[in-house]
């Protein structure tokens, strides 16, 4: 009987899978922290210290091309290796089989970053859009700055007294 035909059957094991996306994942942000940390290290405030700003930029693209090729080839080679072994296939099903699981592990950790990446990006512009709505209506100039400014002690009559219109003057309202 041939293992395809049986029941419960699956070409795709999605457990070895999404183990292999979780652990690229893990990897590609302990290398990204120590590629930061040795990184800021490199660089320095202070002029004609550290590395140029360019020399710094291309490192740092380069090691966010590497850390993520090397953490998917990991995760790729777990998912290969935690799946189910078929006894009656030969090497080039086992190797499609490995192939097509480790880029499923690609597939579906670049498709968890986007989300996270999006909904990140999502919850940056709604805070930016009510910090500036909040702002919008006036009531931080009303209240903060604008009033410490411009106070005005105002009368009953409405006419402002003798000693704010000195203290706008320059002048102190004792003598």
């Amino acid at each position: 009987m041939n293992r395809r035909s049986q029941p419960g059957f699956r070409f795709i094991e999605w457990g070895a899978v999404i183990a292999g996306a979780v652990m690229a994942a893990a990897l590609s942000f302990v290398f990204l922290t120590f590629g930061t940390a040795i990184g800021l290290t490199t660089v320095s405030p202070w002029p004609n210290s550290g590395v140029s700003a360019k020399t710094a930029a291309s490192l740092a693209i380069f090691w966010t091309l590497a850390q993520q090729i090397g953490a998917f080839m990991i995760g790729g080679y777990i998912a290969g290796r935690l799946r189910a072994r078929w006894a009656e296939a030969n090497e080039d099903e086992t190797e499609f089989r490995d192939g097509l699981h480790g880029a499923l592990v690609w597939a579906v950790g670049i498709t968890i970053g986007a989300m996270l990446l999006f909904a990140t990006a999502g919850a940056v512009a709604r805070v930016g859009a009510d910090v500036v709505g909040k702002d919008r209506d006036g009531s931080h100039q009303q209240r903060g700055h604008d009033c410490l400014l411009r106070r005005r002690n105002v009368t009953a009559s409405g006419s402002s007294d003798d000693r704010s219109r000195g203290a706008r003057r320059g002048h102190s309202g004792s003598r």
